[in-house]
């Protein structure tokens, strides 16, 4: 909205993915906390002074969940920034969905995040492209993530890439959809 700052923040270039069209180049590093908290410091300044009335804050990556402390202490930051400058802040943590933990998801809806999960249209389509390291598939793995997300109150956006190999994978079957 036209009353709202975004900031993204890339948390981390790691991943527990390997998708065949990603152009993050993957390491290991996470970003230092002192870097996201000034990031932080400075969009909500900004926010103030052109009289915006929220702050939304995209975590992403690589994967985020990967940097989860950093996730959970940027969430307090943009908390305390949001009271000190009299700001609304709306979060979302982006994810591939793989590693959506029980203490992960647990936080998201305690926290008031919002989550948007990478999920593909199809079994055929996201198989073809979002590889776990071992080459394998991660459509069942993330749909089960996504029910357990739903059975904690916490209703994923998804969040679906498109590309050139796309056209590879038309006409999914009943059974892979």
């Amino acid at each position: 909205a036209e009353d709202t700052l975004t900031v993204w923040l890339h948390l981390t270039s790691a991943c527990n993915l390997r998708c065949r069209y990603c152009y993050v180049s993957q390491a290991p590093e996470a970003m230092d906390p002192a870097i996201g908290d000034a990031a932080l410091e400075a969009a909500f300044r900004a926010a103030a002074r052109h009289n915006f009335r929220a702050v939304k804050v995209k975590y992403a990556g690589g994967e985020p969940t990967l940097a989860f402390s950093l996730v959970r202490s940027l969430h307090r930051q943009a908390g305390r920034l949001a009271r000190r400058y009299g700001l609304e802040v709306r979060e979302t943590l982006l994810t591939n969905g793989v590693a959506l933990a029980g203490d992960v998801l647990d936080f998201v809806a305690a926290g008031g995040l919002r989550l948007a999960v990478s999920l593909d249209p199809s079994r055929r389509v996201h198989d073809g492209r979002r590889l776990s390291p071992d080459g394998n598939g991660t459509f069942e793995r993330i749909c089960r993530n996504i029910e357990r997300a739903v059975a904690r109150g916490v209703r994923p956006f998804l969040s679906i890439t498109l590309c050139g190999d796309c056209l590879l994978y038309t006409s999914p079957s009943p059974r892979d959809s």
